[in-house]
């Protein structure tokens, strides 16, 4: 049951005046529009700090390049994907080739150890201060110069 009911159903018992309803009202309006400016002053502020803060990027796409002389691999995926996969997010890694990830993980790169969903978080709240997350360069007998790097855009 609302504020004003109970003030009104008051002064239909008389436990109260007329005049002391009028006040209640009065005072319960002024609070609710109170509540509703500090509540508006509130997400105007937010805005504004998301607006002009120069640190935070506004990040659209997790890249993924492997170069090597017998593979080139070119990945976009949009943030927004990511996030609306939510739980599978962690199986964007496998995209990598195998044999790129194992030169990775050769050098002290485990890239199922990466908490995407974390990771999402740092982009979105703009308190990521790097945009590449892995930049690996190998030489290899075998494939030659191989390079492997995970950043955002």
């Amino acid at each position: 049951m609302s504020e004003q009911i109970k003030i009104l159903e008051m002064i239909e018992e008389g436990k109260i005046s007329a005049q002391e309803g009028m006040e209640l009202l009065n005072a319960l309006k002024e609070a609710d529009e109170e509540m509703d400016d500090n509540k508006e002053m509130e997400e105007n502020k937010e805005e504004k700090k998301g607006e002009s803060d120069p640190r935070r990027k506004q990040y659209k796409y997790i890249k993924i390049k492997v170069l090597s002389n017998k593979d080139k691999v070119n990945v976009n995926i949009p943030l927004k994907l990511v996030k609306a996969l939510g739980g599978l997010a962690s199986h964007i890694t496998h995209l990598i080739p195998d044999d790129a990830r194992k030169k990775m993980e050769d050098n002290g790169v485990d890239l199922s150890q990466l908490k995407i969903d974390q990771l999402l978080e740092l982009l979105e709240s703009g308190e990521f201060d790097n945009d590449t997350f892995v930049d690996v360069d190998s030489v290899d007998s075998e494939d030659g110069n191989v390079k492997v790097k995970i950043y955002v855009e």
